[in-house]
């Protein structure tokens, strides 16, 4: 794809060994990889029991001037012992992403094609029971944390590479690396714990993570939780407003 800026970082992402995309800087934006592995309860409709459900997400994703780039979302794939790879390179040409969409299409689609519906069709839909999962992240080969607890919640992975004018005002292009705990009540203000933030991330540096079962027991001695809205914590440190 010709539309990469060359003198800026793209990225190049594995799952397993195998490559699943290359995206770059495609104008003024962002571009973003999230990763979320999931743990919350629900009720099925006619039960009173709770029931419980397991997921991990891969999105790969870029903003620039009002157009959407989607180059992976995957979650089928991602189970215990799965490896994420995520390393920030230099390159001349990255690969076609499978999507492109002005930004107005994406606010203005239907609920019933939106991504809040498939995320509540989830619940309805047949599969086999997955485990709980957390992730061991590694930069550069050096251990940053383990997101195992005992209690549910949403574990994110938010890797941001920045070519844009930040709120203040200021050109941004800095790469930025967010890991942090949310919990699945989805009440505002709810608990949220930061495991990690990095925002002076390098050409060369490469982020690994590592899905594997939560057996975890007991919380950590640095699991401290503070009740605040998640969205404004992960705008504040990613320069959104």
């Amino acid at each position: 794809m010709d539309k990469h800026l060359k003198d800026k970082p793209a990225l190049n992402v594995e799952v397993n060994g195998q490559h699943v995309c290359t995206a770059g800087i495609c104008g003024d934006g962002v571009l973003t990889a999230s990763f979320h592995c999931y743990q919350y309860f629900f009720k099925k409709y006619f039960s009173r029991k709770k029931k419980e459900e397991n997921w991990c997400n891969l999105t790969i994703l870029g903003l620039f001037d009002d157009l959407f780039y989607w180059w992976a979302n995957l979650d089928s794939i991602i189970v215990p012992d799965s490896v994420i790879t995520l390393k920030i390179i230099n390159a001349e040409s990255i690969d076609e992403p499978l999507e492109i969409k002005h930004k107005s299409k994406i606010s203005g689609q239907s609920g019933f094609f939106s991504s809040d519906f498939f995320f509540f069709w989830r619940k309805f839909r047949k599969k086999k029971i997955i485990p709980r999962m957390a992730f061991i992240a590694e930069l550069n080969g050096k251990f940053i944390c383990d997101t195992s607890l005992p209690v549910p919640g949403l574990s994110d992975v938010t890797l941001r590479i920045h070519n844009l004018i930040n709120a203040d005002g200021i050109f941004a292009d800095n790469i930025s690396l967010y890991i942090s705990w949310t919990d699945s009540s989805q009440s505002l203000p709810g608990e949220h714990f930061e495991w990690y933030y990095n925002e002076n991330l390098q050409t060369g540096d490469e982020i690994s993570l590592k899905v594997i079962e939560n057996t975890a027991t007991e919380l950590p001695p640095e699991f401290k939780p503070e009740k605040s809205n998640a969205f404004l914590e992960f705008s504040k440190k990613n320069q959104m407003f």
